[in-house]
């Protein structure tokens, strides 16, 4: 059971409601058809929509059109349909950097998430602009794109520890990825945080349990489903349009020094 769904899933059972999860095909050219059956055969009160999907035109037409309640998980576009729940990513990325640079690294590498996701738009931008405001050039040498994955981590971290100047610190932007830069340091025999800082985005449960316990951001995610949740209840129920923002943090931990 996810955060997400955790979160969920508390709130429908003390309102005497059921939690259904659904898998949803991003790429599939039938996508609509497949969003219009499941919803008569379901007739859901109300629906949860998390990324890339919340940010999907075809999906919010289909509910719209269906007459069916939904909230928006993260959502960065078209912010006046439906009900969204967010936190801030761009600004959280670019504390993470701040408290890089504030640390004294001055080439901090980037991991990215896909670009079909607006939170990893976000977290890039965020990036970017904390290098600016500290007077670091971006350097597109440091910035990898992956995919969320572990793999993805560890090939980037991979290219970016093998550059003829590597990074002193690597941000991913997500715990996963940044397990995996992990991964690719041990293997190439670069001790963190010694030699290269390491920080992620989530704090997913794996992220303490890593060696060493990684620094990150915090991603409510519990707590904004929750809220969501609520916003689709009787009692409670939001209006199309209203937006509730949660905070994030960050979490020091012991892969992140400063630069000696």
């Amino acid at each position: 059971l996810s955060r997400l769904e955790f979160g969920a899933l508390v709130e429908c059972r003390s309102a005497g409601y059921h939690l259904l999860v659904e898998l949803v095909d991003y790429g599939s050219p039938t996508l609509e058809a497949s969003l219009v059956s499941l919803l008569k055969s379901l007739r859901p009160d109300g629906v949860l929509l998390t990324p890339p999907n919340s940010d999907d035109p075809r999906v919010l037409d289909v509910l719209e059109q269906s007459g069916t309640p939904f909230v928006r998980l993260g959502a960065e576009t078209a912010l006046e349909r439906g009900m969204r729940v967010f936190m801030d990513d761009r600004q959280a990325a670019y504390e993470m950097t701040s408290h890089l640079a504030g640390l004294g690294h001055r080439r901090i590498g980037f991991v990215s998430g896909p670009p079909t996701y607006a939170a990893s738009r976000e977290r890039l931008v965020g990036h970017e602009q904390a290098l600016a405001a500290h007077g670091l050039s971006p350097d597109a040498g440091l910035t990898v794109e992956g995919d969320f994955t572990f793999d993805a981590g560890r090939r980037a971290g991979e290219i970016l520890i093998r550059r003829d100047a590597p990074p002193s610190a690597i941000f991913a932007s997500n715990d996963d990825m940044a397990l995996g830069v992990l991964n690719a340091a041990s293997a190439l025999g670069v001790a963190v945080p010694d030699r290269l800082s390491v920080c992620g985005f989530d704090d997913t449960p794996s992220a303490m349990l890593s060696t060493p316990p990684l620094t990150t951001i915090r991603q409510p995610v519990t707590e904004m489903a929750s809220v969501a949740t609520r916003l689709l209840l009787p009692g409670s129920r939001g209006t199309p349009g209203q937006a509730e923002q949660v905070a994030y943090s960050l979490v020091s931990r012991e892969s992140v020094r400063a630069v000696a």
